[in-house]
């Protein structure tokens, strides 16, 4: 039998490590947060002059000023308003526009050098990974979304006819207003531009594979 005393000592002894685990703390510094922190300066808002107001994403690709978006973003306008992280708006033009690709390129100067996400290299996103999107959705600015890498290499049909290949498929939340906008990987890395979703889907999302932006700059010959 246990003395009452012994008894104290072990209910005393087991407050204590009961209050220790709930008391105990953990960073909420995660590597989703570092990679959001680290890319996104470099998320812009896109806009024709006319709109007044920001219908799409894009994101620095290089500190000079060089911007990647969707072409469904910019339409048919030679000159849109590029709005930077922190609020302000600058003048930019249209450099290359491929509609066979969604892409377009734009160029903005500004005196000062910029943030920059540029496009990975290297073709090793993994099925199932985390990703992050980042952008403008229904025009709520540098709305964050994340998800995981849900397919690799879909198709899909535009309505033009043209269709978009080797897209990443994403459950990452998009709405109108995240095209043109970053998709990134854990490291806030730069694997995609979130271009489309399926209106008649949930979960359903599409990235256009940053090899296809490289290709495109390097094929337009544009000088970073």
């Amino acid at each position: 039998m246990l003395h009452s005393k012994t008894v104290c000592v072990l209910a005393v002894s087991v407050w204590g490590l009961a209050t220790t685990t709930v008391s105990a703390q953990y960073s909420r510094i995660t590597p989703m947060v570092e990679a959001i922190r680290k890319a996104e300066p470099s998320v812009v808002g896109v806009y024709p002059d006319k709109e007044k107001k920001i219908i799409g994403t894009g994101v620095v690709i290089h500190k000079s000023g060089l911007i990647v978006t969707n072409h469904h973003v910019v339409g048919k306008a030679t000159t849109v308003i590029v709005s930077l992280h922190g609020g302000i708006e600058v003048e930019g033009q249209v450099v290359v526009d491929r509609p066979d690709l969604d892409l377009a390129l734009i160029r903005i100067r500004v005196n000062k050098e910029l943030k920059a996400t540029p496009p990975k290299k290297e073709s090793d996103i993994i099925l199932g990974e985390t990703v992050i999107a980042i952008g403008h959705p229904l025009g709520y600015t540098d709305t964050v979304s994340a998800g995981i890498v849900s397919a690799l290499n879909r198709e899909i049909a535009l309505p033009t006819g043209a269709k978009l290949k080797k897209l990443i498929q994403t459950n990452a939340n998009i709405n109108p207003g995240n095209s043109g906008g970053p998709l990134l990987n854990i490291n806030g890395e730069l694997i995609g531009i979130n271009s489309a979703i399926r209106s008649d889907a949930q979960g359903i999302a599409f990235a256009i594979h940053s090899l296809t932006v490289i290709e495109v700059i390097n094929e337009a010959k544009i000088a970073e």
